[in-house]
């Protein structure tokens, strides 16, 4: 028998290789060694599958754009800070607030009015945000402040140790939540009863922080026409906050006009 000299043809290690001839040759050399299939028929050469296509790389996330601001101004990254004022005041609050508020915050001042009234109208206002900080009238810082000083869920311990969810501190306050409130809300409820409305339905779960006149530094309350003054200097000089009533920020706009500047 004379020798093959057709050469064998290998892969890796040695292995055979896939032939690559053309099936009209396959089907010559198998008629010429009268090789045929159980069928009768003469067998093919088993076609290589092709590949599956490959799957497209998935696109990377566009870089999300940035937000608009709104049509008052407030820059989208800001936490806003809305103050209430009594009337005639607005000046020394300001005044007060732009040199304590902690930095990158955009202050909105309104005007002094019951939540019941307040509320709905800070809904609808476009330049607020969904979740803003705010100062119930009046309320002004005597000491650099910063957003957790505002934010934070608190609580004013009486001296009868009585807990109230005072409304004369700053509060941290999402508008969603607000509507939901105003839609249950009785037309004359209160202040206070608002807030803790709010505060155990919406903030649930948070453990509130407690203040107090008669304890720590947080606020120093001035309710009365003629406070005792070395109290009142006393918080200017030891305390974050001064919360006033109309007739108590009359008494001490005198001495906060002083640390104003």
């Amino acid at each position: 028998m004379g020798k093959n000299n057709t050469a064998r043809q290998t892969g890796a290690k040695g292995a055979p290789a896939v032939s690559a001839t053309p099936p009209a040759e396959v089907e010559k050399r198998a008629a010429d060694a009268g090789v045929v299939s159980p069928d009768g028929n003469t067998p093919e050469e088993t076609p290589i599958p092709e590949p599956a296509p490959l799957s497209p790389l998935p696109e990377k996330d566009a870089a999300p754009a940035p937000a608009s601001s709104d049509a008052e101004g407030v820059p989208a990254d800001d936490s806003v800070i809305v103050i209430a004022a009594y009337p005639g005041t607005k000046d020394l609050l300001q005044a007060l607030w732009q040199k304590a508020a902690p930095g990158h915050c955009t202050l909105v001042f309104v005007d002094d009015a019951p939540f019941a009234k307040q509320f709905p109208a800070l809904i609808a206002d476009a330049s607020i945000p969904d979740e803003f900080v705010f100062v119930p009238a009046n309320c002004a810082p005597v000491a650099p402040v910063d957003f957790a000083d505002l934010a934070q869920l608190k609580v004013y311990v009486r001296k009868d140790g009585s807990r109230h969810y005072s409304e004369r501190l700053p509060m941290l306050l999402n508008k969603v939540a607000l509507v939901e409130l105003c839609g249950t809300m009785q037309e004359d409820a209160d202040n206070e009863t608002l807030v803790a409305d709010y505060a155990k339905e919406y903030r649930r779960g948070v453990r509130a922080t407690e203040v107090s006149h008669d304890f720590g530094n947080f606020v120093t309350l001035v309710l009365r026409s003629n406070p005792c003054e070395n109290v009142v200097i006393a918080g200017l000089c030891q305390r974050k906050f001064i919360a006033a009533s109309a007739e108590g920020w009359n008494a001490v706009s005198p001495l906060l006009t002083k640390i104003r500047s």
